[in-house]
């Protein structure tokens, strides 16, 4: 039996899940089981140090416990001298771009190692730290047209190649077929969907085909850069009115000082990043935003860590991603002077934390007494259910219901990350 699991973002989900479809038409066994299983794949992360570092800690892990392992993702991809040194024979690497056609490659080491065909039929299940089971993940691209000054993930996923949209339509249908309601539509840069074929984004035409779709289900349009966004506002805006569309937009800023930004390379203003966020909050007063800042990037101070501060209490985003700067192999940002003591980072990283979570905490209380529609996305705790409205807002009642299935709800609590709600009608 062959157990899978991935780490990270959304998008080495999708591959995971993927590879676990492709293995089972090849007529090899995957198990949902990983207590009993002999061979592991791991899709790992490798964005930051610490994610790293906990990668490493799990194939040692793997292997203490008797496993045979085969490392792949974005660290077998761009960290295969680190994992050769660390691990030696006693693991097999095979990065992105070894996967070949219908991962023919990773099947092929995976046959390695079992050295025989399983019978089919076995239950597949991908996990993954930040997220369960009850949402699908449909990658509609793979790298991006950004070249961040820090970002390991280029090394990795490359320059942006778009994915056929027919293709992409059949995975939607195919994730109804299995009666999910939350589709996750993600890549590294979702806005940028199509600009690899005649230079404009395409995004905005792919989520309008697949939001007339027949089905019980929302999509959730994953992280889009600003620079995307910025170079047709008016019909991404218009995007979240689509049928089947949550109003959730993830857009990361990084930071709030644009001399900051410009050592990022990220290609946009702190004032442009304020005017995607106007024309969202314009058109949708209760759309989710989403952003994420880099705190102690290389040559960041006081005064530009509180541009930072001063722009998260402006934008009052409901989602706050941060992060601590850490240093990539191989990253221009590697090698810059000024870098901020790690005393520093966490002083400033969990100052932040502490402002936004009195923000989230205000903003979450603007919604008590409120009558409120949603739908059961997922099952969090015993007894209870997770619930997503419109806006993709997260509300919790403590019931267990069937995923896909609407009530009305009245709030009647907060925390800074969710609401709290009694049922008060369903529909039928």
């Amino acid at each position: 039996m062959v157990y899978v699991e991935s780490y990270g973002c959304t998008h080495n989900r999708s591959e995971a899940i993927e590879f676990g479809e492709a293995m089972r038409h090849s007529g090899i066994s995957v198990n949902s089981d990983g207590e009993t299983d002999d061979t592991v794949v791991i899709f790992t992360c490798t964005v930051i140090t610490a994610t790293e570092n906990h990668m490493i800690r799990r194939i040692r892990q793997l292997l203490a416990e008797g496993k045979k392992v085969i490392v792949a993702g974005c660290m077998a991809e761009v960290q295969e001298k680190l994992l050769k040194k660390m691990f030696g024979d006693r693991i097999i690497i095979t990065g992105i771009s070894s996967y070949g056609k219908n991962y023919s490659g990773l099947k092929t080491d995976v046959l390695k190692i079992i050295n025989k065909k399983s019978n089919t039929g076995e239950k597949f299940k991908a996990t993954t730290s930040n997220q369960g089971n009850y949402a699908y993940p449909i990658a509609i691209s793979q790298g991006c047209l950004g070249n961040c000054s820090y970002c390991i993930t280029k090394f990795a996923r490359g320059n942006l190649v778009t994915y056929d949209e027919n293709v992409i339509t059949e995975k939607l249908k195919k994730g109804l077929n299995q009666n999910i309601f939350e589709i996750n539509i993600t890549s590294q840069d979702t806005g940028v969907y199509g600009m690899d074929l005649d230079g404009r984004p395409h995004l905005t035409e792919l989520i309008e085909k697949l939001s007339y779709i027949e089905g019980n289900y929302m999509m959730r349009i994953g992280m889009m850069n600003p620079f995307g966004f910025l170079l047709d506002r008016e019909a991404f805006v218009k995007m979240y009115s689509l049928p089947h569309v949550f109003r959730f937009a993830h857009i990361p800023v990084q930071s709030g000082n644009n001399d900051i930004l410009k050592m990022m390379k990220r290609p946009y203003t702190v004032e442009n990043f304020l005017d995607i966020i106007n024309d969202l909050r314009g058109a949708y007063p209760d759309i989710t935003i989403s952003t994420d800042i880099i705190v102690g990037f290389p040559g960041e101070t006081e005064e530009t860590f509180n541009d930072s501060i001063d722009l998260i209490k402006r934008i009052k985003p409901s989602v706050l991603n941060i992060t601590r700067f850490s240093a990539r192999p191989g990253t221009e940002a590697a090698v810059m002077k000024d870098n901020i003591p790690g005393s520093k980072l966490k002083e400033w990283s969990r100052h932040l934390t502490s402002i936004f979570k009195k923000i989230s905490t205000e903003e979450n209380e603007k919604y008590l007494g409120r009558n409120i529609w949603a739908t059961v996305t997922e099952h969090v705790k015993k007894g209870t259910s997770m619930l997503r409205d419109i806006n993709y807002k997260p509300i919790i009642v403590k019931k267990i219901l069937p995923v896909g299935k609407t009530v009305n709800v009245r709030i009647t609590g907060c925390t800074p990350s969710y609401l709290i709600g009694v049922i008060t009608d369903e529909q039928e």
